[in-house]
């Protein structure tokens, strides 16, 4: 059977973009709203121990995200793909699940941004983890000549 590559890179752009986009932008807004709006109680002075947090979950956002790449390699080996690549069916539900999970340590990122604004972080330190949110989404992200290579296939199959 002929595995639908275009079909397979377009999927995973959209659910990328859900998962990688769509739901940190709900976090952010929600988080937002409950800090404008009171629900985050605060005395107008930020924590001494704010910078501390920041770059601690910087760092761990960094790590995540290389997690989240060497976890992509292993779970789109050919070794793992060329199994369910005869039947396509199969082989939709492994890339499935296989991007859920990468697109979910992509997006954790702003997981972490979230904590740091809601701790008395400000606008700029929440727009740096979202920024690493689109760039694990941009680099995580699988294109067709990735999957032709992890699938083993020629430009021509």
């Amino acid at each position: 059977m002929i595995v639908d590559i275009e079909y397979l890179t377009g999927k995973a752009a959209r659910l990328g973009l859900m998962v990688n986009v769509g739901v940190p932008a709900i976090v952010v807004i929600t988080a937002i709203i409950l800090r404008q709006g009171g629900a985050i109680p605060s005395n107008g002075n930020p924590p001494e121990w704010l910078p501390l947090l920041f770059y601690v979950m910087g760092a761990v956002a960094v790590a995540d995200l290389a997690v989240a790449y060497f976890v992509r390699r292993f779970l789109f080996s050919s070794s793992r793909l060329t199994v369910a690549r005869e039947n396509p069916a199969q082989l939709e539900e492994l890339v499935s699940r296989s991007l859920l999970i990468v697109f979910a340590l992509g997006a954790s990122p702003m997981v972490f941004g979230v904590v740091v604004y809601l701790f008395g972080g400000d606008l700029q330190q929440l727009a740096f983890f979202g920024i690493l949110t689109l760039l694990g989404y941009r680099f995580l992200r699988p294109t067709a000549g990735f999957l032709q290579g992890a699938l083993g296939m020629t430009e021509s199959q």
